[in-house]
């Protein structure tokens, strides 16, 4: 009998410890288990933080990136260009001109995709669209027979850049005020179907060792200004008429662009839409 009570108390004693043990290894592995959980909750917090950090600091770069290309800029133009950024939204230029508007350097490239690509890679978004519509040789005259004032109007870009056709004017025997008047009118009709537009204007390329031209240039740039719209005075940036270097700039005889041309006039534009 009594080796019977000591054989149940040895028993006893073993499960007892049995269970307890397996209840501190049990115990145990939950503590691990429970710490694992803990340590991955932890990571994931921290990469959460620093990926929230990563977001803060970049949004933040961005935000300085935009002040420092924005500053200084018109108004209207940097609400639009500021706005289509956030909203991911195009900036349309159409670019209206002589056949300067779409002559190509040896790249393959015109004035206008020149600047649109500068703009993009500045602003790191392809968000700047330029169209161009040239009107080629016609006087401003022919331009408004034609009806191509009206197709300048119907188009909805948000900024519309007009080059003068004072210079096809000059050599066609249009009159400077005809010149003037016409380009009102195609303010004019710009506004009536696009009425948010921003409108600018500048001049056709100087020209060599020309007289009255000059002239007819700086009466377009006082109208221009009188009459509230934005003026594009890139002439003060070139060599003057009476420097044979700006045939680096056109060619002899004429307006039309050489390759530093384009690239030149480009960088002119370029400063009306982001602070260099």
């Amino acid at each position: 009998m009594k080796k019977l009570v000591a054989l149940l108390l040895v028993l006893i004693f073993c499960i007892t410890v049995i269970t307890g043990g397996r209840l501190t290894y049990n115990k145990k592995l939950n503590n691990i288990a429970n710490s694992a959980v803990d340590e991955y909750k932890a990571a994931l917090i921290e990469l959460e933080q620093k990926e929230m950090e990563a977001i803060a600091m970049e949004e933040a770069r961005i935000e300085t990136l935009l002040h420092t290309l924005t500053e200084g800029l018109n108004n209207q133009i940097k609400e639009l260009i500021l706005e289509n950024y956030h909203q991911d939204g195009d900036v349309k230029i159409l670019v209206f001109g002589t056949n300067n508007v779409i002559l190509e350097n040896e790249d393959g490239k015109s004035w206008p995709k020149i600047a649109e690509d500068r703009l993009n890679e500045a602003y790191e978004k392809d968000m700047f669209v330029f169209e161009s519509k040239s009107f080629g040789d016609r006087t401003s005259i022919q331009i408004i027979e034609e009806g191509l004032h009206v197709q300048l109007a119907e188009n909805d870009a948000d900024i519309v850049l007009i080059e003068s056709s004072i210079w096809n004017d000059s050599i066609g025997q249009v009159a400077p005020a005809d010149t003037r008047t016409v380009l009102s009118m195609k303010m004019n009709a710009i506004e009536r179907e696009n009425e948010d537009a921003v409108i600018l204007v500048h001049p056709a390329p100087p020209v060599y060792d020309t007289q009255f031209y000059p002239i007819y240039v700086e009466e377009l740039k006082e109208f221009v200004i009188e009459e509230g719209y934005l003026y594009i005075d890139y002439w003060t940036d070139w060599p003057s008429i009476d420097d044979e270097v700006l045939l680096n700039y056109v060619n002899d005889g004429g307006s039309s662009l050489t390759d530093l041309g384009k690239l030149s006039l480009s960088e002119n534009i370029l400063d009306i839409f982001m602070n260099k």
